[in-house]
């Protein structure tokens, strides 16, 4: 073992060295340099207070860590991984990066926010408990998705189509939305509601096995239809004429009126 100490006012330079370890210590007030080296590892530190700076490094891994009170940054580097961590007191914000895949998560207690990146796919999760939000970008296309139990919402955008659904079991809703066309459905179990919108038209349909319900407005006309089979009812409304027809089967039912006159006809086809 040798031990070497030299000093020049206020510099003090220190070395032990016992194969295959050597450490030495620089001493400049108020900066304080070491380094410990045991073949292939090295590690060094710097400390002006209130700053600590760290390293390690073993081929082909490097560690270092900063350090400035309430501060922390660390970096680990293997190539090709990279990964880095900052500490603020509770915030923490971490990064993985493996080209061409980039990682980060930051924590702020009880939200968390992450972010994958790869090439031109970003994925993001932000997390209070007991929601989570998420986005899917993939240009041009963005897909979200917010969960907050039992309830889940959805939303896919292809400019300029956009596709939403919100889910409470049992209970679904969709809209597709095509400017200027907007489908709306509402399922829940066997009932089944259908609105397509373009202005000035409205569509819904209603539908609960057997029962089928249709409606058609185009202002200032509306036409219905309500099928159970075998009957068929529909009704067409142009104020203020109104004409209403029921179907059973061979038997055809009719009645128009325009107020105060009523008019109706029955007829019964010939079967065949």
């Amino acid at each position: 073992m040798s031990y070497s100490v030299v000093q020049v006012e206020n510099v003090s330079y220190s070395v032990v060295q016992n194969e295959p370890v050597s450490y030495s210590v620089v001493q400049i007030e108020p900066v304080s340099y070491s380094v410990v080296q045991i073949e292939p590892v090295s590690f060094s530190v710097v400390q002006i207070e209130p700053v600590s700076y760290s390293v390690v490094q073993s081929e082909p891994m490097s560690y270092s860590e900063v350090h400035i009170e309430p501060v922390s940054y660390r970096v680990v580097q293997i190539e090709p991984v990279s990964y880095r961590v900052v500490q603020i007191d509770t915030v923490s914000y971490s990064v993985v990066k493996i080209e061409p895949v980039s990682y980060s998560v930051v924590q702020i207690e009880p939200v968390s926010y992450s972010v994958v990146q790869i090439g031109p796919v970003s994925y993001s999760v932000v997390q209070i408990e007991p929601v989570s939000y998420s986005v899917v970008q993939i240009e041009p296309v963005s897909y979200s998705v917010v969960q907050i139990e039992p309830v889940s919402y959805s939303v896919v955008q292809i400019e300029p189509v956009s596709y939403s659904v919100v889910q409470i079991e049992p209970v679904s809703c969709s809209v597709v939305q095509i400017e200027p066309v907007s489908c709306s459905v509402v399922q829940i179990e066997h009932v089944s509601y259908c609105v397509v919108q373009i202005k000035p038209v409205s569509y819904r349909v209603v539908q609960i096995e057997p029962v089928s319900y249709s409606v058609v407005q185009i202002e200032p006309v509306s036409y219905s239809v309500v099928q159970i089979e075998p009957v068929s009812c529909s009704v067409v409304q142009i104020e203020p004429v109104s004409c209403s027809v029921v179907q059973i089967e061979h038997v055809s039912y009719c009645v128009v009126q325009i107020k105060p006159v009523s008019y109706r006809v029955v007829q019964i086809e010939p079967e065949s």
